[in-house]
């Protein structure tokens, strides 16, 4: 039996490789530019084996996670060797690719459950958020997450 390639997967496979590329080689001009990685303490490939865990959202965009989300908060789940996250948003769960490379990271192809709840809009932008990301910091039990020199989003290891 012959299996056909649709043009449409074609060109969304296309897209991915010159987008995802491109974004990762402006990230890597860009900490050249400033001569440091964000954040300094990042080397290559320290923190990879210390993102293997499960890590709950401890602050999004600056605001505490307890107003945003009270009944239960985001957690990550990363995946490393499978190029690979997993978690629950606020109400439901997510999954995506995983790209590290030094102190850079990037999480494209996040898919969601849809079940409604009262916290779908904070739930929306945690998930828009982690698609922003450009690198990221563990320190101890803490994991940071950034953007163009932001920080967007911090965690704490359960397990």
């Amino acid at each position: 039996m012959k299996t056909h390639t649709t043009p449409l997967s074609l060109i969304l496979l296309f897209c991915f490789l010159i987008f995802g590329t491109g974004e990762m080689n402006s990230v890597k001009a860009q900490q050249k530019d400033n001569g440091k990685s964000l954040p300094e303490a990042t080397k290559a490939g320290q923190n990879e084996k210390a993102l293997e865990a499960t890590w709950e959202l401890t602050e999004m965009d600056g605001e505490a996670v307890d107003e945003l989300f009270p009944e239960k908060h985001p957690t990550i789940e990363f995946k490393v060797k499978e190029n690979q996250v997993a978690g629950f948003a606020g109400c439901n769960q997510f999954r995506g690719q995983l790209i590290l490379d030094e102190a850079y990271m990037k999480i494209v192809g996040v898919v969601a459950t849809k079940k409604a709840c009262p916290v779908l809009d904070e739930e929306e932008e945690f998930l828009a958020i982690l698609q922003e990301i450009g690198q990221y910091d563990v320190t101890g039990n803490e994991l940071s997450l950034w953007s163009g020199g932001q920080l967007l989003l911090k965690f704490r290891k359960t397990k």
